[in-house]
């Protein structure tokens, strides 16, 4: 691995912990739990069923592409088929979210999968002509596994899937979060407060990547009333 692959990957994990604090700031369900790398990049889950799935795909030196083609779309999808096939019943009431840097191109399958402007069924069947048609043999394992699976069960899969694209990168979501605690605190003392924060957020990432245990939307209230009292 080259050093700009592994600059590459580090920041993608780092990615997924400073995004997944932004998320959890948003949720205001006291139901909820958050997890990082248990059912997949980041998950919300309610009593142990997973109500978000959530992949993050971080590009900061390369944009990265959503085309039809695109490595990041077809190896998310094989990682969810595969676990359709082991949990069918996770489309009963989960949506299955891509946050990514890269952008959507016009027309393209992920593009009709964003939250606006929606055909699941052309996302699907745009997909399935390029499983069929490609001549990418390193990605053959993703189209075996995207027609060998029930196909019922993939168009209903696209029904769930949600595409945001343009997301911010890594220093830019650092801008998200002070912007959800900026109301909440003297200005001068954002920047205390935000590392405070970030500093108990990674404190209890690293716990959870550590153990089968999930953060309870509660105890970021907890905390942050700590800091806002």
């Amino acid at each position: 691995m080259s050093n700009h692959q592994a600059t590459e990957q580090m920041l993608g994990y780092l990615y997924q912990i400073r995004y997944a604090l932004a998320l959890l700031l948003k949720n205001d369900n006291p139901d909820y739990q958050i997890s990082i790398e248990k059912f997949d990049d980041v998950a919300f889950d309610k009593d142990g069923q997973p109500v978000q799935l959530i992949q993050l795909k971080h590009h900061i030196k390369q944009k990265g592409n959503l085309t039809d083609s695109s490595a990041d779309l077809w190896r998310t999808l094989k990682v969810w088929i595969d676990s359709l096939a082991q949990k069918p019943e996770l489309l009963d009431s989960t949506e299955f979210l891509i946050i990514t840097t890269a952008i959507a191109p016009k027309d393209s399958a992920a593009g009709y999968l964003r939250q606006n402007d929606r055909d699941p069924n052309i996302a699907y069947t745009k997909l399935k002509d390029v499983c069929k048609q490609s001549q990418n043999t390193a990605h053959q394992k993703y189209y075996d596994a995207f027609l060998s699976a029930d196909q019922l069960t993939v168009k209903k899969l696209f029904e769930h899937i949600y595409i945001v694209d343009g997301a911010s990168n890594i220093l830019d979501v650092e801008k998200i979060v002070k912007k959800q605690i900026r109301y909440s605190c003297i200005p001068k003392y954002e920047n205390l407060i935000y590392e405070r924060l970030e500093g108990w957020w990674y404190k209890k990432a690293i716990e959870a990547l550590c153990s089968e245990d999930p953060i309870f939307v509660t105890q970021k209230i907890k905390f942050v009333r700590l800091l806002f009292p």
